[in-house]
């Protein structure tokens, strides 16, 4: 008996220490977002694998500058001025129509539209050679990721990404 009530206390004990699996809420985008930052990534060659050589985050009160981030030869820069960057200053919007469709609307640029996958983190606007990612940071931000597939046709190279960061009117 004394067996048979260890083993029922130790399955209680075991039973409550295990992780309840909690369901994430679905995201649906709705509504327009607009532009407030810009982040460009270079890599050196144009090549991920040869390291980083500068990065720029564009925001709307001026813009920084981090060259080869990581090394001897790190340094930065900030501009007080106004970014150069149109998207930062609200200069871009994205309206999401539906739970697969969007328009990209650029500033001196005809609307783009765009189709959406949410649970496999994509979108498309029809730029050929990109990879294009979109990600959801929460209900009110979404930042879309694009950078090329190749550069000069040379596999494994992508030259640059651009992270563009969206939040909701």
């Amino acid at each position: 008996m004394k067996r048979i009530l260890f083993y029922f206390i130790l399955a209680l004990i075991l039973a409550g220490c295990t992780k309840s699996q909690s369901v994430k809420p679905t995201v649906v985008l709705t509504g327009t977002y607009i532009s407030y930052k810009e982040v460009d990534t270079l890599y050196k060659g144009l090549n991920v694998a040869d390291g980083i050589e500068t990065i720029t985050v564009y925001i709307g009160s001026g813009d920084s500058v981090y060259n080869y981030p990581g090394t001897v030869y790190a340094n930065s820069g900030y501009t007080n001025t106004s970014s150069n960057n149109p998207a930062p200053m609200g200069g871009e919007t994205i309206t999401f129509t539906s739970s697969s469709t969007a328009t990209l609307t650029r500033t001196a640029f005809v609307p783009t539209y765009i189709t959406y996958d949410l649970k496999a983190g994509t979108f498309d606007d029809d730029l050929k050679n990109t990879r294009e990612r979109i990600v959801v940071i929460n209900p009110n931000t979404v930042e879309l990721l694009t950078n090329p597939l190749m550069v000069d046709n040379q596999p494994n190279t992508s030259g640059f990404i651009t992270a563009t960061y969206y939040r909701k009117q």
